[in-house]
């Protein structure tokens, strides 16, 4: 699982894992909706909950679109259990 850091509106980074992501868009900056960003992203999450970043939706999709991108080109890794390197 590839992991994606971004930052909460309150200048602390969070981890994001993109296969749980299923909406993105720009922070509502009037309404019932309205978070404490008046710029920035809000992430939907499977569960319906959200996370609002810093980070715009444009910054915010690349870094999404990246990190499944490197998930996809990189090999699968064998479960199980790990033989411990020669000496030499």
């Amino acid at each position: 699982m590839t992991l994606v850091m971004l930052t909460r509106p309150d200048d602390t980074p969070v981890a994001v894992n993109p296969d749980e992501v299923v909406h993105l868009a720009p922070v509502p900056t009037s309404g019932p909706l309205m978070g404490p960003l008046t710029k920035g992203t809000r992430i939907v999450f499977r569960n319906q909950s959200h996370q609002d970043v810093k980070e715009l939706l444009n910054e915010v999709v690349a870094r999404i679109d990246a990190s499944r991108a490197g998930a996809l080109a990189m090999p699968a890794q064998p479960r199980g259990r790990r033989r411990p390197k020669a000496s030499k």
